[in-house]
């Protein structure tokens, strides 16, 4: 949705999208450095039944903060789209491009 061009879902589908490959990526970043295997290889769900580290604690705990830094990052981008608009370089009062 994000590439089709149509304005009015172009954005949105944006925002969802850059949240979700943030999101992901912070939460894989983790797993990698804490050494979890349930989610350092997360593509062997696609061949894989049944693992045992899948329903362990620390998968569980990864997975709430997926969906935690994915709802943060919309709200943040929600709250700051909605205070300076949609582009924050061009608000008056904060350029300091004016003439004087």
């Amino acid at each position: 949705m994000a590439l089709l061009p149509l304005d009015r879902f172009q954005h949105a589908s944006l925002r969802v999208a850059a949240s979700a490959t943030g999101s992901f990526g912070m939460i894989l970043s983790i797993a990698l450095l804490s050494h979890t295997p349930s989610w350092a290889n997360v593509w062997e769900r696609l061949w894989l039944s049944d693992k045992l580290e899948w329903g362990s604690g620390m998968e569980k705990g990864l997975s709430a903060a997926l969906c935690l830094l994915f709802f943060t990052g919309l709200a943040c981008d929600w709250i700051l789209h909605w205070k300076f608009g949609a582009c924050p370089d061009q608000v008056s009062h904060l350029s300091s491009n004016e003439p004087k």
